[in-house]
């Protein structure tokens, strides 16, 4: 089809052109013609037959002018395939990064998530941590507190034990110096008296335990506040004043609201 447009064209052109009759006259249209149509590579164009009418000569040049841009065409074509086909793969490649980055993404939301969890992990055993220190704190100070307890138990005994020798002593020097019995049951009545027991800050229990070793009655009246530190406040008889075994003692314990 184009080789027959291209033949109607020239028979067009020619029909009033002159017919040169050398071969220098051919060469010299042949560059006007190129001049006119544009450069052609010349090492690609076949030999013209220079014994031909200068008609059929161009003719046969823009025939191989138009192969050969037939078989531009045609690679430049495959080249725009082979492109497309680049592209596509890019596409590809493009869409397999969208879709690893979107399961990376998923990814850092599930180990922030997981990083949330542990930190409230972490201050819930924190937490816990500072509610157990805190009880090992109160056990401390209730064992210390019962240590005082203890000690001022021991320190009671300890005075106990010296009224009850002091009057053993005085007992044995009566008998022994006493010419009747009258003396004697005098003492003997005597022992009947003590010391009262310092009992401030001791618990109730022992309070009760150490009235009941002199002999005495423990009368408890409970005391409540909020800042009470538990153990007895007050006692109806002061320290160290002589009291009959059998009397009742009252003793005020302070309680914790």
């Amino acid at each position: 089809m184009a080789t027959r447009l291209l033949t109607d064209l020239f028979k067009s052109k020619t029909s009033d052109l002159e017919i040169p009759e050398t071969k220098n006259e051919i060469i010299k249209e042949n560059a006007k013609t190129e001049a006119i149509t544009g450069k052609i590579d010349v090492g690609n164009i076949q030999k013209v037959d220079t014994e031909q009418p200068l008609n059929v000569q161009l003719l046969e040049i823009e025939k191989q002018k138009v192969v050969k841009l037939e078989r531009d065409l045609l690679d430049e074509k495959q080249n725009i395939l082979q492109l497309q086909k680049a592209l596509q793969d890019e596409k590809k490649y493009v869409l397999q990064l969208d879709i690893a980055l979107k399961d990376e993404k998923q990814n850092i939301l599930q180990l922030q998530k997981a990083l949330q969890d542990e930190k409230q992990k972490v201050a819930k055993l924190e937490t816990a941590l500072k509610d157990e220190k805190q009880n090992v704190a109160n056990q401390e100070k209730a064992l210390q507190d019962e240590k005082q307890n203890v000690t001022k138990l021991n320190q009671t005994i300890q005075v106990q034990t010296r009224q009850i020798a002091a009057l053993t002593e005085k007992v044995n020097r009566l008998i022994e110096t006493s010419n009747g019995t009258s003396e004697v049951e005098k003492v003997v009545l005597g022992s009947n008296e003590l010391f009262m027991p310092n009992l401030i800050g001791l618990t109730e229990t022992v309070c009760s335990q150490v009235l009941l070793s002199c002999g005495l009655k423990i009368d408890p009246i409970y005391q409540y506040s909020a800042n009470a530190k538990g153990g007895a406040v007050q006692q109806s008889v002061l320290p160290n004043t002589m009291v009959n075994k059998g009397e009742v003692i009252t003793i005020v314990f302070a309680k914790k609201i």
